[in-house]
């Protein structure tokens, strides 16, 4: 495929993107442009941070930024989805517009995320837990307490760091191995 670059909308020739997904800016090099490689977000996508030439700065995906330049959206709508299910993967050709409801349902998405809400090494210990009567009940994972008694993991493990007196009237310890 060959590159072909664009001006970025709004930044008045200052950057420019290609269908590849690279940003180009000319602050520096005038003729030239330098490549910008972005950083990574905390959800995993490329971004960068992009000045408007009066001193203001404002950061823009570069999924959003490719899109824009190079896919029409008469539909109007507002998110893109990576095709490939890459968040880094910004080519123009692995891009779509979208719903919100279409992202969210595409592709593998569901069992991904199924599979991140599963119990971390932290939720997956033994655990016991003590009644005000003495009663002791024993479980192989905080997630299996959740899924047997509906307390939710999160409250147990605040209990066992000590930032609950009890969680479901109950004191909880970790197993010893």
């Amino acid at each position: 495929m060959e590159e072909i670059w664009k001006n970025a909308d709004g930044y008045n020739g200052r950057y420019q993107i290609s269908n590849m997904g690279r940003l180009k800016s000319f602050a520096q090099d005038h003729n030239n442009g330098k490549i910008h490689t972005g950083s990574l977000t905390h959800k995993g996508y490329l971004s960068s941070k992009l000045y408007d030439g009066n001193g203001n700065s404002h950061m823009h995906p570069m999924h959003r930024l490719v899109a824009s330049a190079f896919i029409d959206n008469p539909n109007g709508y507002p998110q893109i989805n990576h095709l490939d299910e890459d968040k880094t993967n910004n080519r123009a050709d692995n891009l779509e517009w979208c719903t919100n409801d279409y992202n969210m349902n595409y592709g593998t998405r569901n069992k991904r995320a199924a599979e991140s809400n599963r119990c971390c090494p932290t939720t997956s210990k033994a655990v016991y837990s003590v009644d005000a009567k003495g009663n002791i009940e024993e479980y192989d994972s905080i997630c299996e307490v959740e899924r047997q008694t509906g307390i939710a993991h999160g409250n147990i493990v605040r209990h066992l760091k000590g930032k609950r007196p009890s969680c479901g009237g109950r004191h909880w310890f970790y197993k010893e191995n």
